[in-house]
């Protein structure tokens, strides 16, 4: 088996600007003809998977609530352009707040 592991920021959205997240379900837009090309790498026998690190949630700045409803929301609408096969791995990155702050300075 083939597999394809793909970004979610930047790969199926629109890359938020530097610094900036994904905070809210109006600001995930998927990049123009992803759903194309995401079905052409399956048609060549490609398992997908698609993985996403949100260091927001251990900044405060994202509710994991809110994550689920921009995942559920991108699950959605791949199946309904024939994306059913689609795998996710979706790593919520959970830090102490002293190891967030300390990102921050990265």
């Amino acid at each position: 088996m083939r597999v394809l592991f793909l970004d979610r920021d930047g790969i199926i959205n629109v890359n938020p600007a530097d610094g900036e997240y994904v905070t809210r379900l109006a600001d995930f837009i998927f990049h123009n003809n992803i759903f194309s090309a995401l079905r052409a790498i399956v048609e060549r026998g490609f398992k997908l998977f698609v993985i996403t690190n949100q260091r927001c949630i251990a900044r405060g700045m994202l509710k994991e609530n809110v994550l689920r409803s921009i995942h559920k929301k991108m699950r959605e609408r791949m199946e309904a352009e024939g994306l059913e096969n689609l795998a996710e791995l979706l790593s919520l990155l959970r830090l102490r707040a002293q190891r967030a702050s300390q990102i921050a300075t990265n």
